[in-house]
Order: structure tokens, then C-alpha cells, then sequence
């Protein structure tokens, strides 16, 4: 693990893969789906970035309905169940629950001004963004193994 990783965070880091059943090559890609915006990260470069896990979401929620449009048509679901089906899957109600049921959200870093609370949309978000990392630092198989972990259907 790359030593600009402060100990906190790399416990964090270490709980987070044991809990998604993914080891990240790079270490950097996991600390950032896990660094909610706001908080500050600092980049390979020594720049400092504050828009934590938003862009590995974007592509984590694209991701999530990959997968459970796959899991639909091997159910052979209509249209329209299916559309539900991802709805259901990807909503925040949905993915917190999902967060906090499987502890990913002791893994959060927080920005501390929120006084150690992780909103509903901040932990959706972060379970958005383990999956876009987990495909980047590995492959879409690899990130899908991870949906099947948090049993996100």
C-alpha cells in the first residue's frame, strides 16, 4: 500500500476489501471510491482533490445496471420488470441499506464536518463508487463478483 495512505484510511482501505472480496492493485482507486466529496484526498501528484468518490459513482452506477440488467434477462423479465428491477436495485434507500448492512460504512472517509454521519445519498454513492474502482482496477467480472458479494440484485 502506498505510504501517502494515512493508517486511518488504509484500515478503512483493508476492512473495505475484506468486505467486497476485492484487493486493489491500486490502492489509490480504492481510497478514492471510499473518500466521500468533501473531504480532502491527496492525489499521487500531491495535489489535493475534494471531490472524493463522485466520478468513480458515475461509472460504478452504470455498472450497477449492467448487472442487474444481466441478471433480469437471465430471468427472462419483460421490460418493464426489468426497469423496475434496476430502479429498485439502484436507489439510495436500496444501496444504504446495502452499505450498512454489509459495514461498508465504517469504511467511509468523511469530511469532518459531518460530524461522522454518512447520509443515505453519501453511502449509495460510495457503493457506486467501490464498483467503478473494482472495474477499473480489475475487470467487469471482477465487479459484478462484487455486486453478487454485497447482494445487491
Amino acid at each position: 500500500m502506498s505510504r501517502l495512505i494515512a493508517p486511518l484510511v488504509a484500515a478503512k482501505l483493508t476492512m473495505a476489501q475484506k468486505i467486497v472480496g476485492h484487493v486493489f492493485r491500486d490502492a489509490q482507486l480504492g481510497v478514492e471510491a471510499l473518500t466521500a466529496p468533501g473531504a480532502v484526498r491527496t492525489l499521487e501528484n500531491g495535489a489535493l482533490s475534494y471531490d472524493g468518490n463522485a466520478s468513480l459513482a458515475l461509472l460504478g452506477d452504470g455498472i450497477l445496471r449492467v448487472g442487474v440488467g444481466l441478471q433480469s434477462r437471465r430471468l427472462c423479465e419483460t421490460k418493464g420488470l426489468s426497469s423496475l428491477r434496476i430502479s429498485r436495485a439502484a436507489n439510495n434507500g436500496n444501496l444504504a441499506r446495502v452499505c450498512d448492512t454489509s459495514c461498508l460504512t465504517d469504511c467511509i472517509v468523511l469530511h469532518e464536518s459531518t460530524q461522522g454521519f454518512a447520509s443515505d445519498k453519501m453511502k449509495g454513492t460510495t457503493v457506486e463508487a467501490v464498483l467503478g474502482a473494482v472495474f477499473l482496477d480489475a475487470d467487469l467480472e471482477a465487479a459484478l463478483a462484487v455486486m453478487r458479494q454485497l447482494e445487491i440484485e
